[in-house]
């Protein structure tokens, strides 16, 4: 049987060393990740993507008032009329997969060509269409194309 004896400041040190290593290796790297991922029109969200270690905790967060919209999508708001509107703006996620890349001790930063640790579920929400009352209205090009597909489909091709 071993035993193993730790001196009062051992376990000071190991939350230390973690910390640091959060502070110096992972926190830039995630949010340098996030930086590339995000959507550019000014540049002003990816300059807004910091990190911040309290403990053993690290925080990566996007400080653009609009971060959570561009993040996870959002409807359409008409001001003239005062309502919100049957559209969807697609979600363009930076963040999540950000912090969800694999990564390892031995290789903080992978590859691009890497896998993701995640399976991308935002993707399935995308829509060509628009929803109205009598059900989702096509543009044209999507609608012959979905037509195309079904026909091919039905006739075994």
């Amino acid at each position: 049987m071993a035993r193993v004896y730790m001196d009062n400041g051992a376990l000071w040190r190991l939350q230390f060393d973690a910390g640091e290593f959060l502070d110096t290796k992972i926190g830039p790297l995630i949010a340098e990740d996030a930086k590339r991922y995000a959507p550019r029109r000014t540049g002003f969200l990816a300059e807004s993507i910091g990190w911040e270690v309290d403990g053993l905790t690290l925080y990566i967060f996007a400080s653009a008032p609009y971060a959570a919209y561009v993040e996870l999508g959002h409807r359409v708001f008409h001001p003239r009329t005062g309502r919100i509107g049957p559209e969807v703006v697609v979600p363009q996620p930076f963040l999540r997969p950000a912090v969800y890349k694999y990564r390892t001790p031995e290789m903080p930063d992978p590859p691009a060509t890497f896998p993701v640790a995640i399976k991308k579920p935002w993707t399935r929400y995308r829509s060509v269409g628009s929803q109205s009352r009598r059900g989702i209205r096509w543009p044209l090009e999507a609608a012959r194309e979905h037509l195309r597909f079904w026909r091919r489909r039905g006739t075994g091709n």
